[in-house]
Parts: structure tokens; C-alpha cells; sequence
């Protein structure tokens, strides 16, 4: 025999093991393919876990109306694959279920209507991967109020942060504008008269130099009015500003024991005494702080006028006036405010005695 058809022949073996390798005894090959598929699916959905909880249930309705209260809540029971744990984490993390079907009112009916929903599987759409199987629902059905919604317009509250350290409000904050259209449902809506703005961080303001700075800062408004104790949901699409002024925190400080002075023209024909015990009172000092740090109790004059007055028919009879404040030589001491404990004073007045 030639080589050639050595060759041939060796060739043809080869194929024909190949062949029986890939196409010999198909019927078996097939058998075992089948029962390994099979054993895949069967460990696959006996790995399966199954949780329960509640869970709110998002329910569409038709325009013009809304819920008459808070969503209702469901006990759901779903099992899934344990491969799938994680993708079922994040699913469950957005914490609700959705109503397939949108509510219908009766349109000439009540503006409050009762309306019952089935809770079937078929359903309800949940934010789950498709190989989470809902198994059950309790309850299967509930009862919902729904209510006419409206429109109204509600005054707005401000609600602020604290100021940065050092510096305090120099006015009372308000809305631009200070209404705003709110949508929600007529029962609730009749009983507000005012809906909040979320709270305006204003902790990081820097005033500039120091000084009065006056500043308007975007503020959301709350999607839900207060009555009560309670918070009901609204909605409304409309952003206000806030107007933000802010001035340092005045330094204090209090002086104890100032003395009264009496203040009188040179000729003045009466004899003034102060009542005893309120001839020194101490004061109370406020206004910028290298100003008040620099005071000392010499520039604080207190002072009763009785420049104009004369003695009463019963001279026993004492005058109660008022204690006023000066504060001299100190710049910038207009800036100041000075508060005195004692208001006002009590002195008799009587004539001088002559020789």
C-alpha cells in the first residue's frame, strides 16, 4: 500500500471518530441534556426566599380628584430567587406598590365618594425584577376615600435656619411673594389658611464686611399644610424667595450702680431731693462690641429733668419722672442702648430756705 493511500485511510478514521463523537448515540445526549436542564431549573427555583411587609399602595386617580386621607397600606408576601437578593434589596428600598387601574369617580356625585379596590396580583404593579413572584396580599380589598381637589391660594410661612455664629436677624424674614396657588383636596384646603416653606439654610451666609447684608435666598414650599398637630398632602409647583437681612450680634454689657443726677438751671429757686434707694441704679448696655468694650461707667450719665417743675401744694407729696440716659465722650456712642433698671424715680420738691 502507498503512502498516499496510508494517508487517506487514516483520514477517514479520524472523521468517522469525530463524527461518532458529536452524532453517536444523539437520543442519549439528548436525555442528559434535558435532565441537566431540568435539575438546573428545579435548584434554581427551590433557592428562593420569601419576605413579608407593608407596604403603601400608590393609587392613580382620574383629574379633579384625590385622596381623602393618607395611602393605604398592604402586607405583601413575595418569594425570589436567592441570586436575585440584592437586585430585590434595591427594588424593595423604593418602599411601595402601585395600582395598575386609575380610580374613576362619579363625576356628577359627591364631591366625597367611598370606592373599593381588589388587591389582585393582576392588580398591582410592583418595582420588582419579573422572577419575584407576589404571593399574597392582605388585604385582598380595601376601601378608599377620595375627594373633589381644588385650588386655593394660602399665605406663606418662612422657615429659617439658625444665623452664623456672631450675627442674629436684623428684621423680621418674609416670601417673595408671599402667597402662592395651592392644589389639594377641598376638606383639607377649607381648613388652611397657610402653608410653610421647607427650612432655608442660612447658616453659611457671610455678611460682607461685617455689615448689614440684605439678601434674597430661594426657598421651597412644603408639600403639605398643618392643621392641628396633624400634616395633610398638597402640592404646590411654585418657588418663593426669601429676604435675609443680618447685622452682628451686639456686645452687652451692665454697669452697676450709676448715680442719678438732677438736672437743674443755675438759678434754680427749689430744693430737690431723690427718694432714698433710687438714687443709683444699674444699666444695662448693648450696641457694637469694640464700643461697649471700650465703655466705662464715667460715660454713662444718668438724669432726672426738673427744669420745669415746682413744688405742690402739699410739698410732702413726691413727683415720680423719668431717669434719662447720655452717654458722652465716647465716639460712636449714638450707637449705643442704654437700659436703666430703674424707669423712673421719686423726688420732692420744696423752697429753698432763706436767712
Amino acid at each position: 500500500m502507498s503512502t498516499t493511500s496510508t494517508t487517506q485511510v487514516r483520514v477517514k478514521a479520524a472523521s468517522s471518530r469525530v463524527k461518532d463523537f458529536f452524532f453517536g448515540n444523539l437520543t442519549a445526549k439528548a436525555m442528559a441534556l434535558i435532565m441537566a436542564v431540568a435539575l438546573w431549573f428545579y435548584a434554581y427555583s427551590a433557592s428562593r426566599d420569601e419576605k413579608t411587609w407593608a407596604v403603601p399602595v400608590e393609587i392613580g386617580i382620574t383629574e379633579g380628584w384625590t385622596l381623602g386621607g393618607d395611602e393605604p397600606t398592604v402586607t405583601l408576601t413575595v418569594t425570589y430567587p436567592n441570586a436575585l437578593r440584592e437586585e430585590f434589596k434595591a427594588a424593595r428600598a423604593t418602599g411601595r406598590i402601585r395600582l395598575a387601574a386609575t380610580l374613576t369617580p362619579e363625576e356628577q356625585g359627591p364631591d366625597e365618594q367611598s370606592l373599593e379596590i381588589d388587591l389582585e396580583a393582576a392588580n398591582l404593579r410592583a418595582p420588582f425584577p419579573l422572577k419575584v413572584a407576589l404571593r399574597r396580599v392582605i388585604p385582598s380589598r380595601i376601601e378608599v376615600r377620595v375627594v373633589r381637589e381644588e385650588t386655593r391660594t394660602l399665605a406663606v410661612e418662612v422657615r429659617i435656619s439658625d444665623p452664623p455664629a456672631g450675627f442674629m436677624l436684623a428684621s423680621a424674614h418674609r416670601a417673595i411673594p408671599d402667597k402662592v396657588a395651592v392644589r389639594g383636596p377641598r376638606d383639607v384646603l377649607s381648613r388652611a389658611s397657610t402653608i410653610e416653606t421647607e427650612i432655608v439654610d442660612i447658616s453659611a451666609l457671610t455678611p460682607l464686611r461685617g455689615l448689614t447684608v440684605n439678601e434674597k435666598l430661594p426657598a421651597r414650599i412644603a408639600q403639605y399644610v398643618t392643621i392641628g398637630d396633624k400634616q395633610h398632602a398638597v402640592a404646590c409647583d411654585e418657588d418663593v424667595q426669601v429676604q435675609v437681612a443680618l447685622i452682628p450680634v451686639p456686645g452687652q454689657k451692665t454697669f452697676t450702680q450709676i448715680p442719678i443726677r438732677l438736672l437743674t438751671p443755675p438759678d434754680y429757686p427749689y430744693v430737690v431731693e431723690i427718694r432714698e434707694g433710687e438714687r443709683a441704679t444699674d444699666v444695662e448696655v448693648s450696641g457694637p462690641e469694640d464700643v461697649v468694650d471700650k465703655l466705662k461707667p464715667e460715660n454713662i450719665v444718668l438724669y432726672v429733668d426738673v427744669r420745669n417743675l415746682a413744688p405742690n401744694t402739699d410739698t410732702t407729696l413726691p413727683y415720680t419722672q423719668p431717669v434719662y440716659v447720655n452717654v458722652v465722650e465716647t465716639p460712636r456712642g449714638s450707637e449705643l442702648t442704654c437700659r436703666p433698671l430703674l424707669k423712673n424715680c421719686s423726688l420732692t420738691i420744696g423752697k429753698a430756705e432763706t436767712e
